[in-house]
């Protein structure tokens, strides 16, 4: 069985950055089933000998890492239909699946109820929301709108009592649903700052992506993902998530639309801007405070802490004050999250994205907080499965 394939329209210049839409899914109809007998110059009326229809082809939505966001070319799905029986028992063949490539880390949720019809319309955009399912894998796919039974024809309705019988069924239609793509990105660092705190020249200087830059805020209308290399054969993806404002936990500014794609990131990496009137300290517990409204434990996960434009004038006293703080903090058992910089090394590491100072040592503060961070879960993983083996065979741990 075939299928077809659509993804991302491919535009030959820039384009909108889209990780939000609404599409309608219709799988295709089922085929009739066929009334007829069996024909011979020998037999003038033979038994019923018509073929079921064919089943309508599925919608499947499919991540890859190929596609980079949700611009896809068109709203409206519809798989193939299913071929219709014909007589001498022959059935009809099943529909064509259509396959909508979306990047990974797409969450699909159903828009209202599943209908059956082929003329369906989207619902309403305030209608309940149900998760279908995470795509968080390329390959990883799901049948979002399942294709229509086939029409049953005439021979299957034959019984011992029942010779002759003219009656076949209508394909049914197939499931048609509204669907709401939401795209979060998956990176192992996100880098989170006001505006104009320089996380895109950060990015750029780090990686070989090339974002909008410029000495204003909300440069950055949409995230970056950078290809960080540590060595020639470990690297990790950083993740430039547009400037947080205050408020931006009630959608404020670009507030929800990217407030999402922090969610999945393994290390959040604050970046604090020692050239701001605001003191750097209080950036990054006005920081944490946004995420935490926008979602309860957000600023707890595991962090490191930047400080950039380490060359502008008075920026030496402000890191001095802003190291001193986290010291303070962190001893009281205060800033959770914040991974340690090992023996003898400050909690703040100061850069310049400008004059690329000291961005070695950032990305080797990024690379062991994430070495950590596997070694955690490794250790979290082997204990649960040393207590689950304990507890079935009776001992006591």
């Amino acid at each position: 069985m075939r299928s077809r394939c659509l993804s991302s329209a491919a535009a030959p210049g820039a384009r909108k950055f889209i990780d939000r839409v609404r599409v309608l899914a219709v799988g295709g109809p089922g085929g009739q089933g066929c009334a007829s007998f069996f024909r011979d110059t020998r037999v003038q009326r033979g038994p019923p000998d018509g073929g079921s229809g064919g089943r309508g082809g599925n919608v499947i939505v499919r991540s890859s890492e190929s596609v980079t966001d949700l611009a896809l070319s068109k709203r409206n799905f519809m798989a193939g239909s299913g071929g219709n029986g014909t007589s001498a028992d022959m059935d009809g063949r099943t529909g064509h699946d259509l396959e909508v490539m979306v990047p990974n880390g797409t969450l699909i949720q159903r828009v209202g109820k599943v209908r059956f019809s082929r003329n369906s319309q989207m619902e309403p955009p305030q209608s309940q929301l149900t998760l279908v399912a995470e795509l968080l894998r390329s390959g990883d796919a799901v049948v979002v709108a399942a294709g229509g039974a086939g029409g049953r024809g005439n021979k299957v309705f034959k019984t011992g009592k029942l010779q002759n019988t003219s009656l076949a069924e209508n394909g049914k239609d197939g499931e048609a649903v509204t669907l709401l793509l939401s795209l979060k990105l998956i990176a192992d660092v996100g880098l989170v700052g006001f505006p104009n705190a320089g996380k895109s020249s950060l990015l750029a200087a780090l990686s070989n992506a090339r974002p909008r830059i410029a000495d204003y805020p909300f440069t950055t209308l949409h995230p970056y993902l950078g290809n960080v290399m540590v060595t020639p054969l470990r690297s990790f993806i950083v993740a430039d998530i547009p400037g947080l404002v205050s408020g931006a936990h009630a959608n404020v500014g670009l507030g929800h639309a990217f407030l999402r794609h922090i969610e999945r990131t393994s290390v959040l990496c604050y970046v604090l801007d020692l050239s701001s009137p605001q003191p750097p300290f209080a950036q990054l517990l006005a920081l944490q405070s946004e995420l935490e409204l926008y979602q309860p434990g957000l600023s707890q996960r595991p962090c490191v802490l930047v400080a950039n434009k380490a060359d502008t004038p008075g920026a030496a006293h402000k890191l001095q004050e802003l190291r001193a703080a986290c010291a303070e903090l962190h001893a009281m058992g205060q800033l959770a999250g914040l991974v340690p910089p090992g023996e003898g090394k400050s909690f703040v590491t100061a850069v310049s994205a400008r004059e690329r100072k000291n961005l070695h040592r950032m990305v080797e503060r990024l690379d062991s907080a994430l070495h950590i961070i596997v070694q955690c879960d490794r250790e979290r993983l082997t204990s649960t499965a040393l207590q689950e083996s304990m507890r079935h065979t009776g001992s006591d741990p």
